[in-house]
Formats: C-alpha cells, structure tokens, sequence
C-alpha cells in the first residue's frame, strides 16, 4: 500500500522530536552547580586586615591565594598558601604579616594591598577572584 512508509516515518520523526526534547534538558540536569569564593569583606581597620572570605555551592573550599603589599610602585612583601575557606567562616582579622604571609612593615598611607584567590570549579575550570585596597591615613588608625 502507499501509506505503508508513513508509520516509520512518523516514528522516526518522534524519535528526533523527543530525543532533542530530553537531550537538551539532560544536558540541563547534569550539568554541575558552580562552586567559587565570595569576597565578602576586605578591609584596614587600624593598621591590620579584616577579611571575610566564603565559598558558594560548596561548604568548604580548598584555594591558593596570593597577596602582596605594593609602596611607591615597589614590592614591599607578599607571599601565598592553599587555604581551606568555609561557608560557616569568621571574619579573620590579621597582622599585615599573616596576611601576605610574609615579613612585612607597618602599612603606610598609599600602599596598595592586592589579593587574590584561586580554585577549580566542578568541571575543572580554573575560577579566580581578586580585591585591591589603597590604604588610607582613617585606615591606620590613631
């Protein structure tokens, strides 16, 4: 008969319709929630760091981070670690020192203080966030 090839092709055409159908949102399902830190506070308060730093999509967070302390358009001191950051964190208050991670001097007015985190998202990117701060004469404190 001459309506015999309409059955197959109207399976095959279903079978594209749904495969693009659950394909795309398959696709949508697995693909996984982003993870990443949160600079939520960076600050000088009299003389020393205040800092607040949370991961999101995750409770805990493993991240390189780096800092340094630039006066005058020269490296003062600066080092980096891998650190733990978690969600339930305290805001560190920290000695220019622990900070960079280094030996460091008092902060004078005009240095700028520059940090930044690294981390791998669930898929393997390589995610960063940084923060600058130009310190102040209110920032040093009395």
């Amino acid at each position: 008969m001459k309506l015999d090839f309409i059955a197959p092709l109207l399976f095959f055409a279903l079978v594209a319709m749904f495969g693009n159908f659950t394909g795309s949102n398959v696709a949508q399902l697995i693909k996984p929630e982003p993870v990443g830190l949160e600079v939520v506070k960076v600050d000088v308060i009299d003389g020393e760091f205040h800092q607040t730093v949370v991961p999101f999509g995750v409770d805990n967070l493993n991240a390189q981070w780096t800092a340094q302390i630039v006066r005058d358009g020269r490296w003062v001191c600066g080092g980096g670690d891998l650190a733990v950051y978690k969600k339930a964190n305290a805001p560190l208050v920290m000695t220019p020192d622990v900070w960079a991670g280094s030996d460091c001097p008092d902060l004078a007015v005009g240095d700028v203080a520059f940090a930044n985190w690294e981390w791998f998202d669930r898929d393997g990117t390589r995610k960063s966030v940084s923060a600058r701060i130009e310190i102040t004469r209110d920032m040093l404190g009395s």
